[in-house]
């Protein structure tokens, strides 16, 4: 596979690694979903939040809200944690085995320098940090983003200048972590 221009970006590492996905569209769907929900707990319980430290006022049904959207997000994270991890070990096994299918009777195998074993090694931990990276993909990286933009909205919600005065430092930080990183 030749390398491209942007190796790294999360987009080409996920085109990249989509056909060693097949079969597994639904657990990979359903981890997604379950991110995308711990994202929107995460949105409204801010809010919550601070609509029960406006009014100070005990309002029992706002904190039966807040406590049933801790435990959902709590639950939504665990499970889409777990699915994420089966669907990249799984994964994980396809691309290792069409590895082994090319490698083991590739030219590379039969040189006199290197040992199946190493060969069968080397593939094994390349394999192993893709599947990690993968799965960081899905359940931090991305969720990731979104938190950092959902947090400067529900900053510019509750208070529109900390959340101008962090839009901008953030806008900053990127522009020299961009002009840093090139």
């Amino acid at each position: 596979m030749p390398m491209r221009a942007k190796a790294g970006s999360i987009r080409e590492l996920v085109s990249w690694y989509l056909p060693y996905l097949r079969g597994y569209h639904l657990i990979l769907t359903l981890s997604i979903a379950a991110v995308a929900g711990v994202l929107v707990c995460q949105a409204v319980i801010p809010l919550i939040v601070d609509a029960l430290l406006h009014d100070g006022e005990w309002n029992s049904a706002m904190i039966g809200w807040l406590v049933l959207l801790i435990i959902l997000q709590l639950n939504l994270s665990f499970f889409g944690h777990l699915t994420a991890r089966r669907v990249c070990e799984r994964s994980a096994t396809v691309l290792r085995s069409r590895i082994f299918e090319k490698t083991l009777v590739s030219e590379v195998s039969r040189q006199g320098g290197l040992a199946r074993t190493s060969i069968v090694y080397r593939h094994t931990s390349d394999v192993d940090a893709i599947a990690k990276a993968f799965e960081a993909t899905i359940v931090e990286g991305i969720p990731g983003i979104i938190r950092v933009i959902q947090s400067l909205i529900l900053l510019s919600v509750i208070d529109w200048r900390a959340g101008t005065t962090m839009t901008i430092a953030a806008l900053a930080f990127l522009i020299l972590r961009w002009a840093v990183g090139r």
